[in-house]
């Protein structure tokens, strides 16, 4: 049979139904209060379908419609956004896994047995996957190390039965088990999904051509690239997730001849940027507790610690000379805008992304003393923007896209440990 979730609209409710896979025998089997999408599952045996709303799980028999409602408990609050979560059954039945509370983007993992009961916390901070195949552990994705990976909890009679066992690093955003007992995951596209692209830029300001740079940033919300002092190269950062390893490794490339070389390997929440006038890069790197600061010389590699700051920092901001803060610049006339803006290299004008008034998008800029946006020209993708970096000399720009809804499906195969 196939499963459908019909989102709702002026005539029709929100609605879960089954079809037979000949495409006869539609019937609707629950209407979900949640406005947005649920989450549901199969049982392993096709007999019951398990969805989630709000502050229970409600288990549906596909043959009769017959429904009983799971409430999560008192120790199992829902998340603050109302948003509805993952959920899983056991392979044998006897329990389901759903993700309860947290944030929205790191629930807690609880099991919750489907004759009734208290909730069990199985992992906080985590996002569900799936069980495997025998039911002997619970897959999920934390970043408890510190870089998300994929873990396995060992599990007996619904319960933790021992630590998370670590299997490999890299991104997990859903998953679940197949019939031969492999996994099938989504995760962002190697590289991050992100798009570099450079263009000329005349001094009238109009943009040129773009061209796209393929660089593997492994940064799917926002690729962080810097210029050289001189406009000669940028500053990278490129995925390390070949071999499913965190990090990634900061790298230089010329831009007038296209040859890179790696210059330092970077963790998961770092950033670097070229100094303004120094061939050196101001780096950052963020754990839980501290942030170390520190320079990288671009000849020679060399590293220099700079000092540390208790509490995480997300992001490394330069001095206000790496891109001048204009004066007198009162009353611009913007529309909304809809990506990020940066200053010319001399203060004058404000380069950003926008529509205009007849639903255009492109690159537009704006005088810092006021006055009427000017349109240069064409953007180089749909895709969401990201961020622009014009060069020190003011001749290229560089614009970084990005889609966040095109992630990538892959098949792990033999990562569950042989049972003893």
């Amino acid at each position: 049979m196939v499963l459908l979730e019909l989102l709702p609209k002026r005539d029709r409710p929100h609605t879960i139904a089954v079809l037979k896979n000949d495409g006869t025998g539609y019937r609707e089997i629950a209407h979900p209060d949640l406005v947005g999408s649920v989450r549901v599952d199969w049982s392993w045996d096709n007999r019951y379908v398990a969805l989630r709303e709000l502050d229970r799980t409600v288990v549906i028999a596909v043959a009769d419609g017959q429904k009983r409602e799971l409430m999560l408990g008192a120790n199992a609050a829902t998340d603050q956004f109302g948003t509805s979560r993952g959920v899983a059954f056991s392979p044998d039945g006897r329990f389901i896994a759903s993700e309860i509370g947290g944030d929205q983007f790191r629930p807690n993992v609880f099991v919750l047995p489907t004759q009734g009961g208290e909730p069990l916390l199985v992992a906080e901070n985590s996002t569900l996957l799936d069980w495997t195949k025998d039911g002997r552990f619970l897959a999920i994705a934390s970043a408890r190390s510190g870089s998300d990976a994929l873990y396995l909890v060992p599990m007996k009679g619904g319960s933790p039965a021992g630590e998370p066992v670590f299997v490999r690093y890299g991104s997990f955003l859903g998953g679940r088990t197949t019939a031969t007992g492999a996994l099938v995951y989504k995760a962002t596209c190697p590289g991050g999904n992100a798009t570099v692209y450079l263009a000329p830029l005349a001094a009238d300001g109009q943009v040129g051509a773009w061209e796209d740079l393929h660089l593997r940033t492994g940064r799917s919300n926002n690729p962080t690239v810097s210029w050289s002092p001189d406009s000669s190269q940028i500053a990278y950062h490129a995925a390390n997730n070949d071999a499913g390893l965190p990090g990634s490794r900061v790298r230089l490339r010329n831009i007038a001849t296209g040859e890179e070389r790696e210059l330092y390997q970077l963790g998961n929440d770092g950033t670097c940027f070229f100094a303004a006038q120094h061939p050196i890069l101001f780096c950052m790197q963020s754990n839980q507790q501290t942030t170390e600061l520190f320079s990288v010389a671009v000849d020679s590699g060399r590293v220099e610690r700079l000092g540390s700051e208790s509490g995480f920092r997300a992001y490394l901001r330069p001095s206000p000379d790496f891109s001048p803060v204009p004066t007198g610049g009162h009353g611009l006339e913007m529309s909304g805008l809809t990506g990020h803006m940066t200053f010319s290299p001399d203060g004058n004008w404000i380069y950003y992304h926008d529509t205009d008034s007849a639903g255009k998008e492109g690159l537009f800029r704006i005088a810092t003393s006021g006055g009427q946006a000017e349109r240069l020209g064409e953007f180089p993708t749909k895709s969401r923007v990201g961020t622009i970096h014009i060069s020190p000399n003011g001749r290229n720009i560089i614009a970084t896209c990005f889609d966040l809804n095109s992630p990538e499906l892959s098949l792990l195969e033999n990562f569950v440990p042989a049972a003893r």
